[in-house]
């Protein structure tokens, strides 16, 4: 007979499972944001509360306060937490903003209460006029007020402007 491994915790088990994974984040009922993936399993943290893992297409849609569509987050991986309804994205991490800039990273943190991107990775930053290199960033999640930390690379900076350094 094999051995049953006393290792085995509850953290090993997810508490739930969802394949087809949708839930909707609102607030004063307006969408704030709307996250999609493939399977979702929930399961407990050794420190307390859960966290839910989210895997295969991740999508995350942002939307301002009048519930108006502002920007697309894409990701292979994610983890939220619950309590906090905070998402970090891992894997092949890609913003989107209806306004035409794209976002490129490995790791992207998204904070529910302050509707904030950032990350301490390396990123790549497309607007329509620039491409912005850097290690680290932070920005509102429509990617309009932007800061890219540690820049790389040439950009032209306009006098008297907010050119995201």
């Amino acid at each position: 007979k094999p051995a049953v491994s006393a290792a085995m915790v509850a953290s090993d088990f997810p508490t739930q499972e969802i394949w087809g994974f949708t839930v909707a984040f609102s607030d004063s009922k307006r969408a704030r944001a709307t996250i999609r993936a493939d399977h979702a399993p929930t399961r407990p943290q050794p420190t307390g509360g859960e966290i839910t893992a989210l895997d295969g297409h991740v999508q995350v849609d942002f939307y301002d306060h009048d519930g108006k569509h502002q920007s697309t987050l894409r990701s292979r991986r994610a983890t939220v937490e619950p309590a906090t309804r905070n998402l970090a994205a891992y894997e092949q991490v890609v913003v989107t903003s209806d306004d035409g800039k794209k976002l490129e990273t490995e790791e992207l943190h998204w904070r529910d209460d302050t509707q904030r991107v950032f990350s301490d990775r390396f990123v790549t930053l497309t607007t329509p006029t620039q491409i912005l290199r850097g290690t680290g960033f932070e920005s509102d999640q429509e990617l309009r007020n932007y800061i890219v930390r540690r820049p790389t690379g040439q950009a032209t900076v306009t006098p008297g402007a907010t050119n995201g350094f």
